[in-house]
């Protein structure tokens, strides 16, 4: 016995008057409706119905069920209508991650934006530099930017290309590096944790040649934004993604270094995990990051 189906062609009884209706009024035979209502009561163990050849009214046990049956089947539909709702209408709690350096610089526009559309969306922005597992800390999103990503049981889309510059400050003293190879000789201010990193180059012009240099770090960090203090003080050259040097290279604060090469290519990933149904909150905010990939990303 489908128990909520039981429940329906009871209540169906009562408020149409006898099985016949019932049967009509829910699109059925009148023998499954007879089967339901019978098949309920020996689960219940309890006779819902007093039958008559001339009239059909409800037990005391039949009354008391009627009512418990009205509110969960209520209960039942209002709960379909919202998740369905909520599949059409951006609207609840969205919660997502993303790297702190790129949010300042590029994302809070969108959030904004997105806002401004979506009043019913409320937005839970968690900044973190850190890699982070989506499902572990139940955030509906996850943006984070990479060369490419690992096998993951998540969706994921890429919203765009991400470039990185090498740099130095204006005053930086010695002689600056012209070719990858020189980067070796000079201090480095590296994002990331590991010992040593390794920088991809390719040459833009001419044959193409690639170059893969091996850098251990003057400083090493987990934040971009730090790197980029130490940039403007001359403690040494980055590779740092150029959202977060802009303006400074815009305003000749910093300077660009290796013209003619270069860098391996970043991406920015939006995360997700893979649900049957996309919810329209998740879904229209992941349309907003593709409309606005021109102000989130560099390529």
């Amino acid at each position: 016995m489908e128990r909520f189906a039981a429940m329906r062609s009871f209540r169906a009884v009562l408020e149409h008057g006898g099985f016949g209706a019932a049967a009509k009024a829910l699109g059925v035979s009148k023998a499954t409706i007879s089967k339901q209502v019978t098949a309920l009561e020996a689960h219940l163990g309890a006779t819902l119905l007093h039958r008559t050849t001339r009239r059909l009214s409800p037990t005391e046990a039949g009354r008391a069920f009627y009512a418990d049956a009205v509110r969960i089947l209520d209960d039942l539909a209002g709960a379909e209508e919202r998740v369905a709702e909520d599949q059409s209408v951006p609207r609840g709690l969205l919660r997502i991650n993303a790297p702190l350096s790129f949010s300042v610089a590029r994302l809070m526009p969108v959030v904004s934006a997105f806002m401004a559309r979506y009043p019913q969306v409320r937005i839970d922005l968690a900044l973190d530099d850190r890699p982070v597992d989506p499902v572990g800390h139940a955030f509906d999103l996850s943006l984070r930017i990479r060369t490419a990503l690992d096998d993951s049981v998540l969706r994921s889309r890429r919203i765009g290309g991400i470039a990185h510059v090498v740099c130095v400050t204006r005053d930086y003293t010695a002689p600056p590096p012209q070719r990858p190879e020189d980067l070796v000789d000079h201090p480095m201010l590296v994002y990331g944790g590991a010992p040593t990193q390794d920088y991809r180059f390719e040459t833009i012009t001419g044959r193409s040649r690639v170059t893969i240099v091996r850098i251990i770090p003057a400083l090493r960090t987990n934040s971009s934004l730090a790197i980029r203090e130490a940039l403007l003080s001359g403690a040494g050259v980055a590779v740092i993604p150029r959202f977060v040097v802009d303006h400074d290279l815009a305003e000749g604060r910093l300077v660009p270094l290796l013209a003619e090469w270069r860098l391996r290519d970043y991406a920015l990933f939006a995360l997700f995990t893979d649900g049957r149904a996309t919810p329209a909150k998740l879904r229209n905010f992941l349309d907003i990051l593709l409309e606005q990939r021109r102000v989130l990303t560099d390529f």
